[in-house]
């Protein structure tokens, strides 16, 4: 290979390198194995305890809403309900419990920041680099001259090359958690009415009813650099099932 030729592959080397440093974002923190980045933020937190409920049936209902079959976490179901036995709930999937936990998978999106400015500084430096070589090269003051239009159009070429190609993406996926006690039963539920000695019943209504419900919104965003969504979605979700554990 020509020495002007190993020069400029050690100049792509270099602003390539430049161009992938990639510094955490988001409050995100980098998983060595992978490198791929992860954080998660909840806006609230549900402050109970089993031993605080008489009926500690507790049903979980999970849906994905967001439309996106990477997040679905119904497969995770049996994983969230033995982690709830063991913090003293009874689950159920009768109509006899007394607490709903409603999870649902509301939005998945992603966020892509190019590197055209980035590009265009490593570009720059790779650029001048190229130029100075070549009028140290020729030791001639209008190759001088000629070194930096070489400068110019290599550190363009390589600009545009880092900044058409490489990207961040971030994907955000929320989570909408409700938390309901649902009301008791009331024995005098149903009306009598007595039309010409006949008694007839009819329920006051077809509903039960929460006494409360709490509800908190958790994000778990991850990605890394040139990044599709299939590389980074089994993280996600084990995050989320280990957010979820705990979350009662």
């Amino acid at each position: 290979m020509k020495p002007g030729n190993k020069v400029l592959l050690s100049l792509l080397c270099v602003a390539l390198l430049i161009g992938g440093c990639g510094k955490s974002r988001y409050g995100m923190v980098r998983e060595p194995r992978t490198s791929l980045m992860y954080g998660s933020y909840l806006s609230d937190n549900f402050v109970v305890d089993s031993s605080l409920y008489h009926n500690k049936k507790l049903k979980v209902r999970i849906r994905n809403t967001s439309g996106d079959p990477e997040f679905d976490l119904k497969q995770f179901k049996t994983v969230l309900e033995a982690a709830y036995e063991q913090a003293g709930y009874t689950v159920t999937q009768e109509d006899d419990f007394g607490i709903l936990l409603d999870v649902n998978v509301k939005y998945s999106g992603q966020i892509q920041d190019d590197f055209n400015e980035k590009g265009r500084d490593a570009g720059a430096i790779a650029g001048g680099i190229a130029g100075a070589y070549h009028g140290i090269e020729r030791h001639d003051a209008t190759d001088t001259l000629v070194g930096g239009t070489i400068g110019v159009v290599v550190g363009a070429t390589i600009g545009t090359i880092l900044g058409s190609f490489v990207t961040d993406d971030t994907y955000i996926i929320i989570t909408d958690l409700a938390l309901a006690t649902v009301s008791p039963k009331k024995a005098d539920d149903t009306t009598t009415i007595t039309f010409g000695g006949k008694k007839k019943k009819w329920k006051k209504n077809n509903f039960r009813g929460f006494r409360s419900v709490d509800k908190v919104r958790l994000y778990v965003y991850a990605g890394g650099r040139m990044t599709d969504q299939a590389e980074i979605s089994e993280g996600v979700r084990s995050r989320f099932v280990r957010i979820l554990q705990d979350i009662i």
